[in-house]
């Protein structure tokens, strides 16, 4: 009697391969943030104090709990040193957009290197 194919393999191989799909779907859309937000902290605690300007907003097309995220671009000045400009994304609720509309000035945080990062204060 020819031997049966082992259908309990089939359905974990079936239900590993989707669990890997829905694994990847979740880190592509939530991971850049994670990442983001893991940086935004790590510049938050490290980083030396500036002060910056807003130069320009934009949408990024993305929305999370229905609120735009956002690229703010600033200039950046050190206290001790030439400004630079640079770029933070963030989701800005509606009642946070005049903070960042452009000529406001924000307190940041930042760590010199090619290029540098920047944080904004909260």
């Amino acid at each position: 009697m020819p031997a049966r194919p082992n259908r309990m393999s089939d359905n974990a191989i079936v239900i590993a391969f989707f669990g890997a799909i829905a694994l990847a779907t979740v880190a592509f859309a939530y991971g850049g943030g994670i990442i983001r937000d893991f940086r935004d902290r790590q510049v938050l605690s490290d980083g030396l104090p500036a002060e910056a300007r807003v130069l320009g907003l934009e949408q990024t097309g993305n929305f999370f709990n229905n609120m735009p995220e956002m690229r703010i671009r600033l200039d950046v000045t050190p206290g001790s040193g030439l400004s630079f400009t640079a770029e933070v994304v963030r989701v800005v609720g509606t009642a946070d957009l005049p903070r960042f509309m452009p000529g406001q000035s924000l307190s940041v945080r930042y760590q010199p290197g090619p290029p540098p990062r920047v944080a904004l204060m909260p």
